[in-house]
């Protein structure tokens, strides 16, 4: 029997979503996580605690994996770069995702990952067992 671990919306690059405890902007600028956001750091890091012992063959990135804000309605954003919002991402998501033999992404919302979830796309380019 197959085991699938599944998540969503983590919307990383907002400031009120899971994210780094630093994140480095591509000016240099380097921005620490809020208090809330810790909250989300450390569940992520027992998830993927979990992750070790449980063992899942599939992971499936069920959309809106990061936010780009594509309809310009939000002031709580890191960047509003595309690169770096998918840096972010790949280098949240990296220790989840190599730790899963194979991961599915889902296309998300166009308002927060782009047209043609352009940017939940590019991010799924970044792994090989996607």
């Amino acid at each position: 029997m197959k085991k699938l671990l599944v998540i969503n919306d983590t919307h990383i690059n907002s400031t009120v979503a899971l994210c780094k405890p630093t994140v480095q902007l591509d000016d240099g600028q380097e921005i620490k996580i809020t208090d809330a956001q810790r909250w989300f750091w450390d569940n992520y890091l027992d998830l993927l605690e979990r992750v070790d012992k449980q063992k899942p063959d599939i992971l499936i990135v069920n959309g809106d994996a990061l936010e780009g804000d594509t309809k310009n309605r939000s002031y709580q954003l890191f960047t509003r770069n595309p690169a770096t919002i998918k840096r972010f991402a790949s280098e949240t998501l990296e220790p989840l995702i190599n730790k899963i033999p194979a991961v599915y992404f889902i296309r998300g919302t166009a308002a927060h990952v782009g047209k043609s979830s352009n940017l939940e796309e590019g991010l799924a380019e970044d792994f090989d067992n996607t």
